[in-house]
């Protein structure tokens, strides 16, 4: 019969083990290596050209995408929404109490209707 020490089989799983940590790990350190470095710039020049439309989006969203608009300023953008419909020019936010053609021009590609 064939006989083998409780040791040799604990050793063997122990090596088998390490063996399989060992080459997982490097494997995902080369699959981190073969990312390109710019992955992050690319992501934070997607969100910064992000536009919102200022015809369906919440208050929240508007004063998180739009350059000099604050959380008071994107309500009131809703509430002229709910009140007047949706905007059908850009242009038009200028009705907007306290929003005003700078406010307008600086944010003009971030603005979807």
């Amino acid at each position: 019969m064939f006989s083998i020490s409780i040791h040799r089989v604990i050793s063997i799983l122990l090596f088998s083990f390490l063996a399989c940590g060992f080459s997982a790990a490097s494997f995902s350190a080369t699959e981190k290596s073969t990312k390109p470095a710019s992955t992050k710039l690319v992501k934070a020049s997607v969100v910064a050209e992000q536009t919102v439309n200022v015809n369906t989006a919440t208050a929240e969203m508007i004063s998180d995408h739009l350059k000099g608009i604050g959380l008071k300023k994107a309500q009131a953008i809703v509430e002229w929404r709910k009140a007047n419909g949706k905007f059908i020019s850009v242009e038009q936010l200028t009705e907007v109490k306290g929003i005003g053609e700078k406010t307008v021009q600086a944010n003009k590609g971030k603005i979807a209707l």
